[in-house]
């Protein structure tokens, strides 16, 4: 741990520490005084991996400012790369204005801009100007979604119970052996899939046996949600779609670009207080592509 002097107050500054158990813990409080939520089960389900590192600034023991990184491999329109993720960007509130997250933000952009094909990030509203201070710039993201009429009474398929252990290994076998669907296509992202199935959708995840594939998606009045398709090679989209969908639905729309967009329409994303920020001179797949990042790749 080095201690590091900023505007005369000494920190200790950390990063990847999270098999220690009192800085992952002081760490886990700021998060969950800040987001609500903590990394704890996560780490002990063995799901917080070496793709994902928090830098962090501590008070004495305590943690009052963090910046992490999210190492995620991408195919993107067939092409692997390497992206870096920044996210759980927070400071105890008796710490902000004291220059804690610019201090990580240049640390981790010194480590990461020469090491990754693209840094990126989502930014709630309260902090859009800030970002520009190190060289971000904004860029959209497209939607694709379509009209259906179905006729079905119910979905057909089953919700997963991770809390049971079957569900559990059906889930991590099916995210393991899926076939890409999407233009951007998360590799090796088990460790930020797990992350949603623990704490965030774990009451929307559906399993259609017929097609041997898990589906996160969510109801919302007469839209069906499809966040993301783990499923075996030559699978069909609209097999997945049909499954799913039910009398009251009238639209659907993806939370992923699929490869074949031909039965979808596109407009542009436009998601209430997030916005996406791109290294300045790397935003040319937003520009040039009516595309967007899998939900289940934000951090």
């Amino acid at each position: 741990m080095e201690h590091i002097k900023i505007n005369d107050h000494t920190y200790r500054y950390a990063y990847d520490f999270k098999k220690n158990p009192d800085l992952r813990a002081t760490f886990n409080a700021l998060t969950s005084d800040t987001f609500g939520f903590s990394f704890e089960q996560w780490y002990q389900d063995n799901n917080w991996s070496y793709r994902y590192i928090p830098y962090t600034l501590f008070d004495g023991e305590k943690a009052v400012s963090n910046v992490s990184v999210s190492m995620l491999d991408f195919l993107v329109l067939g092409e692997p790369m390497k992206f870096v993720q920044i996210g759980t960007v927070m400071t105890d509130p008796n710490y902000r204005g004291k220059g804690l997250s610019r201090f990580l933000m240049e640390k981790v952009m010194d480590e990461w801009r020469d090491n990754c094909d693209l840094i990126y990030l989502f930014a709630n509203d309260e902090v859009v100007d800030f970002y520009p201070k190190f060289d971000f710039v904004t860029a959209n993201e497209h939607q694709h979604c379509a009209d259906i009429n179905s006729k079905n009474a119910a979905p057909n398929a089953t919700k997963l119970d991770l809390t049971i252990e079957h569900d559990m290994t059906l889930l991590q076998n099916c995210i393991q052996n899926a076939d890409p669907i999407s233009q951007i296509a998360m590799q090796d992202g088990d460790f930020l899939i797990m992350f949603f199935a623990t704490y965030i959708m774990q009451k929307n995840i559906y399993y259609i046996e017929a097609l041997a594939s898990v589906v996160f998606a969510d109801y919302a009045d007469d839209t069906l949600r499809i966040h993301d398709v783990f499923c075996p090679k030559g699978t069909s989209l609209t097999a997945i779609i049909d499954a799913l969908a039910t009398s009251s639905i009238q639209k659907i729309t993806l939370g992923f670009t699929p490869t074949d967009t031909t039965p979808f329409d596109c407009t542009l994303l436009q998601k209430e207080d997030t916005t996406l920020f791109v290294e300045r001179g790397k935003d040319a797949l937003f520009t040039n592509e009516k595309v967007m990042f899998p939900t289940l790749s934000h951090t």
